[in-house]
């Protein structure tokens, strides 16, 4: 005979993790994506209102045999920091999205701010 298994949280645990989901609300994450096939291009656009375009060929987790079904079955991770391709398995962070339509260099200068900040 099979038990079921109770998880049991306390007030403080419950409390500790509804601020970190608070925090994390207010960090910029995405809140849309769409690929466009005419472009081909991945448009994702962020809670701050701004937003960015990444070309499907800088993707180099997704497939060259990728059908456009496969590329348009994206979908966004519910806390918006992540990517995911339920047909290709793999995923990208938005982060790294970030990066690769800047550009390498700006990237890197990106990085260095940030790392200096924290």
């Amino acid at each position: 005979m099979k038990t079921s298994a109770r998880i049991r949280a306390t007030d403080a645990q419950i409390k500790a993790l509804a601020a970190k989901g608070e925090a994390a609300a207010k960090e910029p994450h995405a809140t849309a994506v769409r690929f466009n096939s005419d472009r081909g291009r991945y448009e994702i656009e962020l809670s701050t209102g701004g937003a960015f375009a990444v070309p499907r060929s800088a993707l180099k987790a997704l497939p060259a045999s990728a059908s456009r079904e496969a590329l348009r079955g994206v979908r966004l991770m519910p806390a918006g920091f992540s990517l995911w391709w339920d047909a290709l398995d793999t995923g990208y962070h938005i982060e790294d999205l970030e990066a690769l339509a800047l550009g390498a260099a700006a990237a890197a200068r990106m990085l260095g701010r940030r790392g200096g900040r924290q």
